[in-house]
């Protein structure tokens, strides 16, 4: 009898350079909050709005959808398929739905902040890619190989 193996799971390579070619893009929907709420609710609503202008078109129900986002909350949520935050946890339910109504498949991707493409039209100006911020010198330390190590976050 053969023993059941879960499905290995590699990593996905690195995007290529042309993925974010700003001639190629283009803003399909936009649009303002009505109210303030923490960054992670909002970050997660417009993963839904995404998912919701895409089961509109009955073309795109039983697809497979590649999804870049900025936000390792929301991407960790979704992941997994639930929060300790009662109101992100509600908002991963209403993304299952669009999994099992719909049978879309959605797969998430990180993008760094200054490559994310939707930041501009988020804040009313056009897609642009913008450079990475530089590192406080006063964090920075060079190891003996000439590479700069950062302590704390990002």
């Amino acid at each position: 009898m053969a023993k059941h193996q879960a499905p290995r799971r590699e990593r996905a390579p690195p995007p290529e350079p042309s993925w974010s070619a700003v001639q190629r893009l283009k803003t399909v929907f936009a649009g303002r909050w009505k109210d303030e709420e923490h960054i992670n609710v909002l970050e997660m609503r417009a993963l839904i709005a995404a998912a919701r202008h895409l089961g509109r078109s009955r073309g795109n129900w039983d697809r497979k959808f590649l999804i870049f986002t900025d936000s390792m909350v929301c991407l960790g949520a979704l992941g997994k398929g639930r929060s300790s935050s009662p109101v992100l946890l509600r908002l991963c339910r209403r993304w299952m739905l669009f999994r099992a109504v719909f049978g879309m498949r959605f797969f998430l991707r990180h993008v760094p902040t200054h490559l994310n493409m939707a930041d501009g039209p988020s804040r009313g100006v056009a897609i642009h890619i913008s450079e990475p911020k530089e590192k406080k010198p006063s964090q920075a330390k060079t190891s003996s190989t000439g590479v700069v190590q950062y302590r704390g976050q990002g």
